[in-house]
């Protein structure tokens, strides 16, 4: 995510979140991943917008960010939201967070002016984005769309919210490749810790140079990779070499 949030000096009095450091780097976590603007999501199933201040997130995802164990993560969201610094509304599979006085720590004249500015223009890029996201899940042609939310929520769960540019990419690949294989790659992803759009599709190009198309001929071939991995632990370029494959495979248009 991109820009800047404030960190106000009156954070320094809030013995919630200065507790300890991590419960001042979930905040600060926190902070960094909301939104300032308006846009349609998907929570729970369902379309709702998310507002300034607002984020959908899982306590995995801060858990590994941070380095922090999720029981930790989930005890300190807890108690954010008992002592109302925060909202949430929690589901199996992630939860969606307000943060309280948004507004008063984040907005200033200078941003409100800026925003006034800029309104026509952000609104047009904005709904532009928004019918982009709903011309994707909507678009009864694709037979693949009944799915593509599993897609974007597994996104959203464990590497990041899903950009415009993210979701045009993975539903692309949802015409010509069965749901699970694209998950499969997002999974490959995750457990090597390269969370990014284009190592997911450096992955896909990867299987689709290759001819593989089902699940099974994915694992099968991740299955090579390990093998062929810990037989040459003891060359330690081996590993990189493939890294530097599949980021050339992720590089391309």
């Amino acid at each position: 995510m991109d820009g800047w949030f404030r960190l106000h000096r009156k954070i320094l009095d809030n013995p919630i979140v200065c507790k300890d450091g991590e419960h001042l780097a979930v905040w600060i976590y926190l902070l960094a991943n909301a939104t300032y603007t308006s846009y349609d999501m998907y929570f729970s199933g369902k379309r709702i917008t998310l507002k300034a201040g607002q984020l959908i997130t899982g306590r995995k995802s801060i858990a590994e960010k941070l380095k922090i164990s999720e029981s930790k993560v989930q005890r300190i969201l807890k108690l954010f939201e008992n002592e109302r610094q925060i909202e949430q509304q929690t589901t199996s599979k992630n939860r969606l967070i307000t943060i309280k006085n948004w507004d008063k720590y984040q907005m200033t004249e200078q941003l409100i002016e800026q925003q006034l500015n800029n309104h026509r223009t952000a609104s047009e890029q904005q709904l532009n984005t928004n019918n982009k996201y709903k011309n994707i899940i909507n678009n009864k042609n694709n037979s693949s769309c009944g799915s593509l939310q599993e897609v974007i929520d597994f996104y959203n769960n464990n590497i990041g919210m899903i950009t415009s540019y993210g979701l045009e990419v993975l539903s692309d690949y949802a015409k010509e490749m069965p749901i699970d294989l694209i998950i499969y790659a997002m999974k490959i992803a995750v457990e090597a810790n390269k969370r990014t759009i284009q190592y997911i599709r450096g992955i896909l190009n990867n299987w689709n140079k290759k001819g593989i198309k089902t699940l099974v001929e994915a694992k099968q071939e991740n299955q090579k990779y390990n093998k062929n991995k810990k037989q040459n632990s003891k060359n330690t370029d081996w590993g990189k070499m493939y890294d530097d494959l599949i980021k050339k495979e992720g590089e391309q248009t």
